[in-house]
């Protein structure tokens, strides 16, 4: 075998393997047709105890630990969703909201009472309602939309990716019903490691032993007389404002973290503690030897 042949033998076999690994990497095209998996959200029917357990717009975010949140809005006679994600350093990642699942129907073929939203909770399959996903700029603040070729009632559930791993905030843009659901032995409220902002109107843990924070109607701050006129005037190119000044901020982590954290303080109180003590107690050896070799050198001068 001469070395044209080697080399072109060579030149093959690096091209085989180059190709096959092109092809390893290949998306299939009818992936993304795929159905959206129902089964990894928690369709609840969410009602306000505050006023006779009747129905109002509620959003529960399901929070994880793996830079994640599933949310699921429990929706009547809606259109769009207003979305304000939380912005990384770098800017919002355009890709932030995937997953989407809606399960509804058209607010003119159903009543839109509780036993309706117990029919669609059951439902594992999405509906047949058509959504189209949009980002716009409000007032410098990037807004995400879920905007329906019709007005719906039922539940639309997305999974949002976030910056942090224990911490989430949400900007509400109308008001509703405000439900976080933190991870199995997770809790808030410690003042040193964090708490939900604005406190929440009631806490409870429900029968999976997870803690439920709720805000009843929360509206945040309305919008100011500026955003008003920028409203009016369509001076942003938009019409939509964003309606929350005051977002829900809820730090969260393991339930033993305030004991261990507790334990370390106490450690490191004892540790400066012994430190202190070991201190004085140096320096009055050294004073007590500091004052014997004065008292000797008198003694030899005499």
């Amino acid at each position: 075998m001469n070395y044209k042949t080697s080399l072109f033998l060579v030149l093959v076999l690096i091209s085989i393997v180059l190709i096959t690994g092109c092809i390893d990497q290949m998306v299939p095209a009818d992936e993304t047709s795929e159905k959206p998996d129902t089964s990894k959200y928690e369709l609840e029917v969410f009602l306000d105890e505050t006023k006779n357990n009747t129905f109002v717009n509620t959003t529960t975010f399901y929070l994880s630990t793996n830079q994640s949140v599933k949310a699921v809005h429990m929706v009547k006679d809606k259109k769009e969703l207003d979305i304000v994600p939380i912005e990384e350093i770098g800017g919002v990642d355009k890709g932030i909201i995937s997953d989407v699942v809606v399960i509804a129907e058209n607010t003119s073929t159903t009543k839109g009472d509780i036993q309706d939203f117990k029919k669609l909770a059951d439902k594992n399959e999405p509906s047949d309602i058509n959504y189209t996903l949009s980002d716009s700029v409000v007032g410098g603040q990037e807004h995400i939309y879920i905007q329906f070729n019709e007005s719906i009632t039922g539940f639309v559930a997305y999974t949002m990716d976030i910056p942090s791993k224990q911490d989430f905030m949400y900007n509400p843009t109308s008001p509703s019903i405000i439900r976080f659901v933190l991870p199995q032995g997770y809790t808030t409220g410690n003042p040193l490691l964090g708490r939900a902002q604005p406190p929440p109107d009631d806490v409870y843990y429900d029968e999976k032993d997870k803690q439920n924070l709720i805000w009843y109607n929360f509206e945040g701050d309305p919008p100011s007389l500026i955003d008003r006129v920028r409203d009016f005037t369509g001076s942003d190119g938009n019409s939509k404002t964003q309606y929350s000044k005051n977002p829900v901020n809820v730090k969260f982590y393991q339930e033993e973290a305030p004991l261990m954290l507790l334990i370390g303080a106490m450690v490191l109180s004892f540790g400066a503690l012994a430190v202190v003590l070991y201190y004085h107690h140096s320096r009055k050896k050294l004073k007590e030897k500091h004052e014997w070799v004065e008292d000797f050198e008198s003694e030899k001068r005499w």
